[in-house]
């Protein structure tokens, strides 16, 4: 049982990977009615490589006494998972739908997490780091970051157009940022932000 993901993580416990193989039932169960997640990525390595070691790999980058602040966390990638790791992790959905299913993942797991849903772009709640997987333009993530709050910094995972996202938001925005090489993909960068100011 997940053999890409032991091998890539060798340090996470059994009882990890026993909670996280529940969290992945609930998803399939869910997923029959809620559309959570593309049917084929349940196929093969597809969830193992593409989600849970995308998700993962955040643990090597978030230090583990950070509250998280996860945005726009729709199926759990990557809430949920950080969670599982031992993160105190507040996610905020606006599908109500989507909520309902985090909420019962929560519950089902023993979860230190919440979730809640608003509106990102207007949601405040101050947390050490923020959290995002494809939901959105830097420029966007950017305007949740800086409503957050200007210690906060963001891990924003993030594919090819990388560089293009950086150079348009900088256009507004003024911050420092850090690449890192994502472990699941040759596309994907972990993108760190901090110091986040908009330009006057």
């Amino acid at each position: 049982m997940f053999n890409f993901f032991c091998k890539a993580f060798p340090d996470v416990s059994r009882e990890t990977i026993d909670r996280i193989q529940l969290y992945i039932d609930l998803l399939n169960k869910w997923n029959h009615t809620h559309n959570l997640l593309q049917a084929k990525s349940f196929a093969g390595n597809e969830l193992e490589v593409r989600h849970l070691i995308d998700c993962w790999q955040l643990t090597h980058h978030i230090p583990k006494s950070n509250s998280i602040l996860d945005i726009g966390s729709g199926n759990g990638f990557p809430g949920i998972l950080l969670s599982l790791a031992g993160y105190d992790v507040q996610m905020v959905e606006r599908d109500r739908k989507k909520v309902s299913f985090l909420k019962c993942c929560i519950s089902e797991l023993n979860l230190s997490a919440t979730a809640v849903c608003e509106d990102v772009y207007t949601y405040k709640n101050f947390s050490q780091a923020i959290t995002s997987r494809a939901f959105s333009s830097l420029s966007n993530l950017l305007r949740i970051q800086e409503i957050v709050s200007r210690e906060t910094i963001g891990y924003f995972l993030k594919g090819k157009n990388v560089i293009q996202e950086i150079e348009e938001a900088k256009e507004e925005w003024l911050f420092d940022f850090k690449c890192h090489p994502s472990l699941s993909s040759e596309d994907g960068i972990i993108l760190v932000i901090s110091n986040v100011v908009r330009k006057i």
